[in-house]
């Protein structure tokens, strides 16, 4: 089941909406270290590297396929795989989460780690069947964005942030939520999962679509620095 922080916005009508990936040279001199970050520029049939060298994605059925993404290649999911990492050194009171996706369908997960064993997840995002963008921290629960927020099949950027107290969340380049939780948001030592949720135990709400550069903060960024991801 899903579980959500909603991040809501009109996108552009046409064409990539969120991060300039042509500079990322620039943009990672001037932001933190990730503590994860999924390129998926290499061989994905054994799995995507963690550019940082700390964890590896494992596929949990068919790995993806690479597909011509935002900048280099991304992962081209067909809605029967998800990807699993260690959880280690995700668990940070603070945090920020970044990534391209192009999306296929609805109703689906793109980030994820999970709490507990029934559908619970210290932080989450989504897609709702109503093309509304959807994040989850526990123990403060869930938001729904508004309907129709983004068109299928292209690409858009996401950034969410937590500084402990809120939520911030920017979608094709605008900021569009600020939410309080006061937290602190709770973790039990779960995986990473990428492409999909994992409820009951049993991998679920497959992502089908492309996603590219996947990166994981330990900081919450603060909105100068959130610019530099989504300038044009």
């Amino acid at each position: 089941m899903i579980t959500r922080i909603a991040l809501c916005v009109a996108l552009a009508g046409c064409g990539r909406v969120g991060f300039d990936a042509t500079s990322d040279a620039t943009m990672d001199a001037l932001l933190p270290t990730p503590v994860a970050r999924y390129l998926f520029d290499d061989d994905l049939s054994d799995g995507a590297a963690d550019s940082i060298g700390n964890r590896t994605l494992q596929c949990d059925g068919p790995c993806p396929t690479s597909v011509t993404a935002i900048d280099g290649m991304g992962a081209l999911f067909a809605g029967t795989t998800i990807m699993r990492a260690s959880g280690a050194g995700l668990e940070s009171p603070q945090f920020s989460l970044a990534a391209w996706m192009r999306p296929s369908a609805t109703d689906l997960c793109l980030l994820g780690k999970p709490y507990g064993s029934v559908v619970e997840n210290s932080w989450q995002i989504c897609l709702g069947a109503n093309r509304d963008l959807v994040l989850c921290t526990t123990p403060d629960g869930c938001d729904f964005g508004d309907p129709f927020a983004f068109m299928l099949d292209r690409w858009i950027g996401v950034t969410v942030t937590y500084d402990g107290a809120m939520v911030r969340g920017w979608l094709g380049g605008e900021q569009s939520i600020i939410q309080p939780h006061p937290g602190p948001v709770l973790f039990d030592g779960s995986e990473l999962i990428v492409a999909g949720d994992i409820d009951m135990g049993v991998p679920a709400e497959h992502f089908v679509g492309a996603i590219d550069d996947v990166r994981i903060w330990d900081v919450a960024l603060e909105p100068e620095q959130v610019r530099l991801l989504i300038a044009p």
